[in-house]
């Protein structure tokens, strides 16, 4: 018997907006956007981590780094897992900074969203 096992997040993802617009160019447009968002999110761990030069060397490199753009526009789950899997580490790393509980919490769905989406 083999069983095969995918995660169920990025199918949910993708049935959602395709039940909202009907299309799977929602999907690739939200993608290209969260893709976008994890420039921010990797210069922010990374200015936390070595300062505010690495941050921003960081941030550039995702930027436009190749395999970041191929997967943003294709339907794979590396773009929705990468975007929830950097917020969560940048949240975690905020909330450790600033004793507070709120950005800690954030991390942890955050981090149950990742594990769902991989």
């Amino acid at each position: 018997m083999h069983l095969i096992f995918h995660a169920p997040l990025y199918p949910f993802f993708i049935a959602g907006l395709y039940g909202l617009t009907g299309g799977l160019a929602a999907v690739q447009w939200v993608q290209v956007a969260l893709s976008a968002l994890l420039v921010p999110a990797v210069g922010r761990v990374g200015a936390r981590a070595y300062g505010n030069r690495a941050g921003l060397v960081a941030a550039g490199i995702t930027a436009v780094f190749p395999e970041l753009v191929w997967f943003a526009a294709h339907f794979w789950s590396e773009t929705l897992m990468l975007f929830l899997l950097w917020w969560a580490f940048e949240r975690l790393l905020e909330g450790d900074a600033a004793g507070r509980a709120a950005p800690v919490a954030l991390a942890g769905a955050l981090w149950g969203l990742t594990v769902l989406t991989r």
